[in-house]
C-alpha cells in the first residue's frame, strides 16, 4: 500500500489515498473515525472532489523499525508486544477484521515515551498486499531484534519457546504470558521463613541477664582473707623496690636526678633495717648488671665486632654481562676499508631493549606504532554546534537520535519543551550525512525549508538546521 506524509500545524499524518476500486468496509471505517481506540492510531476520514483519504495522526511517535534500531531492552519489548497484543483485542471488541491492520514494522508507531504502539487500520475489504501471520509478525521480530546482553534472557526463550508450541497464536494466551513477563521477579526470602523479623525482638528481654551476674560478682569477689594483713610486711616495700628500680636505667639519660636520689636513700634506709640473710637475698635485684651490659662498653664492643668489614662488600657476586643464547644468530663481521687497508669489524648482538622503538600496547615486537590522531587520512567525527550556548555535540553513531527524551535519544535537549521527544534523526550513508524528521511537532527545518516527515535532506558543512526554535549549524 502506498502511504504520504503531509504535515498540518503541528500535527504529521500518514495519508492514504482510496482508489475507486478499494471496497471499503463501512462499519470498520465508522468505528476508527468515531472512537478512539486503545491501541490504534486516530484516523480522519477526508473527501475532496471525487478524492478520498485517511489521515492517521503519528505525531510525536516514531516506526517501530526505527524503535527497535538498536540495542533492546526486556521493559521495552515486553512493552510494545503487550500493547500491540492489546490493541488486538480491542480491534476485536469494535468488529474490526484483522486482515484491516497492517503489521509491519513501517506502520507500526511507537511512542518513545511510553513505549506503547499504536495498529494503522485501513478499512479496506481486499487489500493489494497479502498480511502476514502473527506467528510469522512475532518471530520476525524476536529473530531481528538485538537485545541487551547485560540482562537475563529468560524472556527471550520463554517467548520463542511459546511462538514454536503453536501453530496458531492465541492473542489473549500470549497477552496473558506477556503480562506475566513484565511482573517483577519475588525477592527470595533467606532460609525459607516468611516472617523472619518476629523472632529478632523476642530475644531483647535477655539484655539484663548480664546485670544480674554483675551484681552477685562482688559478693563473690569480697573475701575475708583480703583483710588479714600480709605476714611479711617487708614484702611491699621490696615489690615497690623492684618496680621502681628499672625506671632509674630509662630516668637517668633524660630525666632529672633528684627525684632519684631521694627514692634511693629512702631504699637504702629501709633495707639497713632488713636482716642480713633477707639483704643477701635481695642483693642480686640491686646490683642491674644487665644495664650496662646492654648500654656499656661490652655492649659496644660487640656491636663493633658484629660490623661487617669493608673487604665482604668486595665478595658480593658481580653481575655478569647478558649472553646471548646458543641458536642466536651471529651477524657476519663487516668489512670496513680506510687508507687502503682492509679491516674486519664483528657487530655485536642488539640488546632486546637498546635502540628500538618503544612499543605503546600489545603490537608485533620491533613494528612501529603510527598513532590514530597522527593519521592524515583519518577525518574526524560530524558535530552540531548549539548556536544559543556554542555546545559542541558530536555525532558518533551511525544513527544519531536527537530530543528531549533522555532514555531513547542519545542528545538530549531537556531545556527547550518546543523540542519533541523525538525530534530528528542524523544518520550516515555512503556519500555522506542525511537528517530526517520523526513526527515532531514543530517540525525541522534545513536552511529555513521544512524537512516533511518520512523524507531525509542532505547535510554539507555550514549546513544550518533549526529543531522547532533551537538553531544549530552542521560541521564536517
Amino acid at each position: 500500500m502506498e502511504f504520504t506524509r503531509e504535515i498540518q500545524g503541528s500535527n504529521t499524518y500518514l495519508v492514504y489515498q482510496i482508489k475507486p476500486q478499494d471496497e471499503i468496509d463501512t462499519v470498520g471505517l465508522g468505528m476508527i473515525i468515531n472512537n478512539k481506540i486503545e491501541g490504534i492510531v486516530s484516523t480522519i476520514y477526508n473527501q475532496m472532489d471525487r478524492q478520498k483519504f485517511l489521515k492517521y495522526n503519528i505525531s510525536a511517535k516514531v516506526e517501530l523499525k526505527q524503535f527497535f534500531y538498536e540495542t533492546v531492552n526486556r521493559e521495552q519489548l515486553l512493552c510494545v508486544f503487550a500493547s500491540i497484543l492489546e490493541g488486538l483485542v480491542e480491534a476485536e471488541d469494535y468488529m474490526l477484521e484483522r486482515e484491516t491492520l497492517l503489521l509491519h514494522p513501517d506502520y507500526i508507531f511507537v511512542d518513545v515515551s511510553t513505549g506503547k504502539a499504536a495498529l494503522v487500520c485501513v478499512p479496506i475489504i481486499k487489500q493489494q498486499e497479502e498480511q502476514k501471520s502473527l506467528e510469522t509478525f512475532f518471530k520476525e521480530i524476536m529473530f531481528s531484534v538485538q537485545f541487551n546482553q547485560s540482562e537475563n534472557g529468560d524472556y527471550i526463550a520463554k517467548i520463542i519457546g511459546y511462538l514454536n508450541r503453536t501453530k496458531q497464536i492465541s492473542v489473549p494466551d500470549f497477552l496473558h504470558l506477556i503480562k506475566t513477563l513484565q511482573e517483577p521477579a519475588p525477592k527470595p526470602q533467606q532460609g525459607g521463613q516468611t516472617k523472619p523479623v518476629i523472632q529478632r525482638p523476642v530475644q531483647v528481654p535477655k539484655a539484663p541477664s548480664p546485670v544480674v551476674v554483675n551484681i552477685e560478682q562482688p559478693q563473690n569477689t569480697v573475701q575475708p582473707v583480703a583483710a588479714k594483713p600480709p605476714e611479711n610486711p617487708i614484702q611491699p616495700q621490696n615489690t615497690v623496690l623492684q618496680k621502681e628500680q628499672p625506671q632509674m636505667g630509662f630516668e637517668i639519660p633524660g630525666g632529672s636526678a633528684a627525684p632519684l636520689e631521694a627514692e634511693t636513700k629512702k631504699g637504702k634506709k629501709k633495707k639497713e633495717k632488713l636482716p642480713k640473710e633477707k639483704q643477701k637475698k635481695e642483693k642480686p635485684p640491686k646490683e642491674k648488671k644487665s644495664f650496662p651490659l646492654l648500654f656499656g662498653k661490652k655492649k659496644k664492643e660487640e656491636s663493633q665486632e658484629s660490623v661487617p668489614q669493608p673487604e665482604m662488600a668486595f665478595e658480593m657476586p658481580q653481575v655478569q654481562p647478558v649472553q646471548p643464547p646458543e641458536n642466536a644468530p651471529v651477524a657476519p663481521p663487516v668489512t670496513i676499508e680506510a687508507g687502503g687497508n682492509n679491516r674486519q669489524i664483528p657487530i655485536p648482538p642488539q640488546s632486546s631493549n637498546f635502540g628500538e622503538t618503544r612499543v605503546l600496547r600489545n603490537s608485533n615486537f620491533g613494528e612501529t606504532e603510527v598513532l590514530s590522531n597522527l593519521n592524515p587520512d583519518a577525518r574526524p567525527n560530524p558535530c552540531l554546534i548549539r548556536v544559543r550556548n556554542q555546545q559542541q555535540v558530536t555525532i558518533n553513531k551511525p544513527v544519531f537520535r536527537i530530543g528531549k527524551e533522555p532514555n531513547y535519544v542519545d542528545y538530549c535537549i531537556g531545556d527547550n519543551p518546543a523540542v519533541s521527544r523525538s525530534h530528528a534523526n542524523i544518520f550516515r550513508k555512503e556519500d555522506g550525512y542525511y537528517i530526517e524528521d520523526t513526527n515532531s511537532a514543530n517540525h525541522t527545518y534545513v536552511n529555513g525549508e521544512i524537512v516533511v516527515s518520512g523524507s531525509a535532506v542532505k547535510l554539507e558543512s555550514g549546513t544550518r538546521i533549526r529543531l522547532a526554535n533551537e538553531e544549530f549549524v552542521f560541521q564536517y
